[in-house]
This record gives C-alpha cells, sequence and structure tokens, in this order.
C-alpha cells in the first residue's frame, strides 16, 4: 500500500471516531416511546423525595395529565402529577426542609389560592404566607431560609424589590432590594465566600449602583465592581472557587465577554473565548466541570456544542451532539451526581427524541459481536475497524456508538447502548495491516454487505446481539501504480443542516463523514471521507474512466462517471438531498393491525412529498418508485423494520412532471399507488 492510500484511510478513521466521546456518557429520554418528556417547555428541575421534579408550560407529562409540574421516577421510568397541578407557569423549583417550593406566574396551586409561590408536603399543595404579587424567577434556600427574587414589589403584604426572604412563619426584605433601569428583575441566585449573589437586570440597591450582578452579606448589597452588563444576567454559580455569571451580555463595561465571564476578585474575565451567538440561561456543576446551557450554538474556540456545553475550567467540551433548541434549565443534586438533567424548548438531546426534557449519564450497555470474512464467506478478514454508528436526528451528524478491532475475524462491540435504535455496524480498513504484510482489499462496508447504508443491516440494541456478520466489499489492489499522479476533489453539499448565525463560519462536525468510493471498470479501487468543511480529495489516480459513488448516512447516492487525463478534476461536487424513515410513530400505543399504504401527502406534490405506510410485524420492508412506463426511478425504503407506522419523504427535484407510482412491498403484503407531479 502506498503512502497516499495509507493517510486516506487514516483520514476515514479519524473522522469517524471523531463523535465517539469515548461513549461513557449519553443522553437518554425520560420515559419511553414518543410519550417520553413533556408536550411543553420545561422551565425548572429539582429533585424532591427520591423523584425528579419538573416544572414549565406543560399538560402532560410522559402521557400522564400533569399540569405545569410532574414528577419522574428514575427508577421506574414513569411520570406522575403532583395532585392537579398547578395553573400557570413554573418557573423555579427547590426543597427547603420537607417541603417542595414552586415559584413562576399562577394563582392556583390543587385546590388551594396562591399567589406566584407554593409548597408542597408530598400531599398537599399550600401557600406561604399571602404570596408574592407578581413573578418569581429563582428560589434557593439560603442560611436557613427561603429566598424568592424575580419581579415583584411585595411579599406578604411587605414592600420590597424584586427579592424577599421566608423565614417559614413571614415574608421580609432584604435591605433595599435590586431595582432600577427599567424592567428590573432578579433572574438568579447562588452563594459565593459566605455571601448571597443576585444576577439580572437592575442599577441599584437604594442609593448604591450595582449593575445586574450583586452580593448580600447579612446586612447590605454591593456591588462586585462598577463595571456595567449591557445586558441580564440570567445564571449566577460558584465553581472551583470562582463565580461565574452568564447571560444575554456581550459587554462588560468596555469587554468583549460574550454571554459568559468569571469573576478573578477584581475584574469580570473571559471564559474560553465566550460563546459566539446565543444567550447562556443556566449553569450546574457535573462530574467537577461546569456545565453551561442556554441557546447558543458554538463557543468562542469554534467548537459545536449545541446549546449544552462543559467548561473544566481550561478547556470547552462536547455533551454528546446537545439539543436541536433552547436549554432553558439543567440539575444535579450535588458536583458528584451520576446524572445530569437538562430541561428547555428542544425537541432532541444526543441526536434522539426527547422531548423538553433529558438525562446524561452512565448507561447500561450490550454486546454486539460478529464475523468478517471476504466475499467467499469462508476466508476471514485478519483485521480491521468495526464502528457501530447511529445518525442525529437534528443536525443529521453521524455518531459513533462504538469502536472494536477485528482480530482475525472476529469482533466484538462492548459499549453499546442498551435500547439505542437504528444502529448500523461497519468495518474499515486498518492501514496499519500492510506494515504486517497483510492485505487490506477491501472499502468500508456496511453489515451485512453493502456500501448503501439504506440496504445495511438496522439494530435496535434491547439485547446482546451476535452473529451480526460482515462479508466486506472487495478492492482490487493491482490496478492503482505508485506514480500515479492525477486527482479528483471537489465538495460533498448536503441539503439540509442546522441553522447556524450567518456570522459562522465551519469546520462543524455535522458537514463531515460522506463516504465516496471509486471504481475503475468493476472494481473498487479507493475511498475516502469528506471532512468538516465537507470537502473530499482522491490522489494519486492513473488516466482512464472511473465511476465515483457518494454515500451518507440519512441522504441519497449520488453517482457520477469521471474521465481523467493528465489535467486534474478539482470541481467535481455533489448536492445530496435527504432520504429518511421517520421512526414508529407510537399511534395510540397499538401495533397496526394489519400493513398498509397511505396516499402521499401532498398530491399532486413539487418537488417534495411524504407517504405513511404500517408495518404489522416484523419485515422486510421495500419501496420502489416507478415512472409511467414501469422504470424504477428510486428505492426510498430498503431495510428490515419493525412494527410500526412509518414516514419516508421523496424529494422529485431531479425528475420532470408526470405520473409517478409507487410501491410497497413487506413479507406477503404487496400495494402500488399513483402519485402526480406538477412542476
Amino acid at each position: 500500500m502506498n503512502k497516499i492510500t495509507k493517510i486516506l484511510i487514516i483520514a476515514i478513521l479519524s473522522v469517524y471516531s471523531i463523535a465517539l466521546n469515548a461513549q461513557n456518557h449519553t443522553w437518554q429520554a425520560m420515559g419511553s416511546g414518543l410519550l417520553n418528556g413533556t408536550n411543553g417547555d420545561v422551565h425548572a428541575i429539582t429533585s424532591y423525595n427520591g423523584k425528579i421534579i419538573v416544572g414549565g408550560t406543560f399538560t402532560q407529562a410522559g402521557g400522564v395529565n400533569a399540569q405545569n409540574i410532574a414528577s419522574y421516577d428514575p427508577v421506574t421510568g414513569t411520570w406522575s402529577a403532583l395532585s392537579t397541578g398547578i395553573n400557570g407557569e413554573v418557573k423555579a423549583l427547590t426543597v427547603r426542609g420537607p417541603e417542595l417550593i414552586a415559584g413562576g406566574f399562577f394563582s392556583q396551586a390543587g385546590i388551594t389560592n396562591v399567589n406566584n409561590i407554593a409548597r408542597w408536603n408530598g400531599t398537599n399543595w399550600q401557600v406561604l404566607g399571602s404570596g408574592i404579587n407578581d413573578e418569581v424567577n429563582a428560589l434557593l434556600v439560603f442560611t436557613g431560609d427561603l429566598i424568592a427574587a424575580g419581579s415583584f414589589s411585595n411579599a406578604g403584604g411587605t414592600g420590597v424589590n424584586n427579592i424577599a426572604k421566608w423565614n417559614g412563619t413571614t415574608w421580609s426584605a432584604l435591605g433595599n432590594g435590586l431595582h432600577g433601569g427599567g424592567g428590573d428583575r432578579v433572574n438568579a441566585l447562588t452563594t459565593f465566600q459566605g455571601n448571597l449573589v443576585a444576577g439580572g437586570r437592575f442599577e441599584n440597591s437604594g442609593a448604591t449602583n450595582i449593575s445586574n450582578v450583586a452580593k448580600w452579606n447579612g446586612s447590605n448589597w454591593s456591588a462586585f465592581n462598577n463595571n456595567d452588563f449591557e445586558d441580564d444576567v440570567n445564571a449566577v454559580m460558584t465553581y472551583n472557587s470562582s463565580l461565574y455569571a452568564g447571560g444575554d451580555f456581550i459587554r462588560i463595561g468596555s469587554n468583549d465577554r460574550k454571554y459568559i465571564a468569571k469573576w478573578n476578585g477584581s475584574n469580570w474575565d473571559a471564559v474560553g473565548g465566550g460563546l459566539d451567538d446565543g444567550p447562556v440561561e443556566a449553569f450546574t456543576i457535573y462530574k467537577n466541570s461546569l456545565i453551561v446551557a442556554g441557546n447558543f450554538r458554538v463557543t468562542g474556540t469554534g467548537l459545536f456544542v449545541d446549546r449544552i456545553a462543559s467548561w473544566n475550567g481550561t478547556a470547552w467540551s462536547r455533551l454528546l451532539t446537545g439539543h436541536n433548541d433552547h436549554v432553558y434549565t439543567v440539575y444535579t443534586n450535588n458536583s458528584t451526581d451520576t446524572v445530569l438533567f437538562s430541561g428547555g424548548e428542544y425537541t432532541t438531546a444526543g441526536g434522539k427524541w426527547c422531548y423538553h426534557t433529558a438525562m446524561w449519564g452512565n448507561f447500561t450497555t450490550v454486546t454486539v459481536s460478529g464475523i468478517v470474512r471476504y466475499p467467499d464467506n469462508v476466508t476471514p478478514v485478519q483485521s480491521g475497524t468495526i464502528r457501530i454508528i447511529r445518525m442525529d436526528v437534528a443536525t443529521r451528524e453521524i455518531i459513533v456508538v462504538d469502536t472494536a478491532s477485528v482480530v482475525n475475524g472476529n469482533y466484538q462491540l462492548q459499549r453499546v447502548p442498551r435500547r439505542d435504535s437504528s444502529l448500523r455496524v461497519m468495518i474499515f480498513p486498518d492501514d496499519e495491516l500492510n506494515d504486517h504484510m497483510v492485505d487490506t482489499a477491501y472499502v468500508p462496508t456496511y453489515y451485512p454487505s453493502t456500501i448503501q447504508w439504506y440496504s445495511a443491516g438496522v439494530l435496535y440494541a434491547n439485547n446482546n446481539l451476535s452473529n451480526i456478520n460482515i462479508n466486506v466489499i472487495p478492492r482490487s489492489t493491482n490496478i492503482m501504480q505508485d506514480n500515479s499522479s492525477a486527482n479528483i476533489s471537489g465538495f460533498v453539499y448536503l441539503n439540509i443542516l442546522p441553522p447556524l448565525n450567518n456570522m459562522l463560519v465551519g469546520p462543524f462536525p455535522f458537514l463531515e463523514g460522506s463516504i465516496l468510493y471509486l471504481k475503475k471498470d468493476t472494481s473498487f479501487v479507493k475511498s475516502v471521507v469528506t471532512d468538516e468543511n465537507q470537502h473530499y480529495s482522491i490522489t494519486g489516480l492513473a488516466a482512464g474512466t472511473y465511476t465515483l459513488t457518494v454515500q451518507r448516512l440519512g441522504y441519497e447516492t449520488e453517482t457520477r462517471q469521471i474521465t481523467l487525463g493528465s489535467v486534474n478534476q478539482d470541481t467535481i461536487n455533489f448536492y445530496l438531498d435527504t432520504l429518511n424513515v421517520i421512526g414508529i410513530v407510537n399511534i395510540n400505543s397499538n401495533i397496526p393491525d394489519n400493513f398498509s399504504l397511505g396516499q402521499n401527502y401532498p398530491n399532486p406534490f413539487n418537488p417534495q412529498t411524504k407517504i405513511k405506510f404500517s408495518i404489522m410485524q416484523t419485515s422486510f420492508a421495500e419501496m420502489k418508485i416507478f415512472d409511467i412506463l414501469g422504470r424504477e426511478v428510486k428505492t426510498l425504503v430498503n431495510e428490515n423494520l419493525k412494527a410500526g407506522e412509518y414516514e419516508v419523504s421523496f424529494n422529485a427535484a431531479n425528475l420532470p412532471s408526470g405520473i409517478y407510482f409507487y410501491r410497497l412491498n413487506a413479507g406477503e403484503f404487496m400495494q402500488t399507488k399513483k402519485m402526480v407531479l406538477i412542476k
């Protein structure tokens, strides 16, 4: 094997290793199926009597009626209501002694009339005095007292400025409170060096000038310094003996701080270059790292994190592929807690469907094992690298779930998360084998024996899986010459990408991972993978005619014929459209009574339509599109599917107007229907 080929294979392996993150942790749904999580936004999370309590704006949790507050049992994975719930938005939760405290903007908790704050004793909701006259944004227990903060002027009949103290019997003010500047409010609370710290939007405490972050020593409010925050502070937290502030601000005084800053004792320092494109909403500490959450996508160092990131005091890191929308709250019981909880506006976490709530932590694993052979089904592949992968349903980033080496034809993946679905197994050749005079004469191959992701076997890892055997696709080792010098290069553009601020440019991990296979006549000769800029390059080619095929999980496959002479082909670009089966849709929690094929919608269409179909029992399903002459123009589905209802998208952008037919074969079921494309 020449050096150029070795470099190409190293590139393949490194690209598919980037998303691995050692996979000691993953995001998991809170609940099962499409009824996991809540049906509306989550703004607050805490723990109470061994259960996880979430609050926000929703009417159901895990399919159970629960008005704006609900309890999740992490042992059984089930949800329950707290009486009849709360009749308005819950924005803050904490625990004081034997009681759960909820704050927000509401007037009734259970059957009890309350004013924006209530306590739950495990059975009933109760008032805290006469309550608070407007929104409560934050709650904290400080020196035994309950501190409530928000945008209000009266607590229990006492005049206050946006912050008040409950001693178990009565409400009282904390000095002159925090006010001024219009729209004044307190958004967050923490403790630092024995003081109570408040963050929000304010300018004063009485006659004292204080901009958006203040400390209370038990008698008076004071500022940290004289620099002004230009916008709200939404989160404050002590981490590694330093105070962190996050929010909507970009500048503090004359300094750029981009949504997050750290107090060094005299000034507010930058944190890892800040965050490039959105606010910070919440902090917590998990396994000795600061967890930062909000509505940002990229760190100041250029790392794509997608609304949640980990800061270890020196560098940013990802929590797999993050969330697909706003994260409002994150929670751990303490810094060494084994599970991190998040809540917000999102519907995916780590590329899985997780509705408004998710948990990050260690997972129960299963093993996947098998034998890898050459096409004769006898000769074992001596070595290589196995990857088990899935696709992030939001960003379509390729996630490597686990990896293992092939030894004398055998492999075993040992850390596959139990109940992970839509998994596909691939083998990549190992470039180091040639140093040991062993020929790796194959290209990257999906289980059971294909280069096409939609023809690959799809795994659901509920239990240990064995006999996941692969017959590799062979590669010719005789066609290429070491002194060949022609090249092919270009880009593979993807038509669905996460929306980003126009100022942000790659590289991004969700752009990489398209595999290009080069054939000469009937033999594969090389393969490469696109990088984080969607670029690829195939070097060291002899003159001649080649077939170049690009495939990527979740997208259509495209093929080009290329003739190489003495001039390099450096503008061979591909534009991939999505090809997607959108998981099992749980309808009334019942398995379909029969096989069925629905009428596409819309119909007529231009250029995209969707087709629903039902699978009564596990079957190999195939759906093809034909033109009016009966010629096949597209394969939409070609894989084993479990019982359930499915939907597939069909994009006919490259086809002329006319009548087309789509046919579903599944087990002994076959049905054909007509569709009309009008451009």
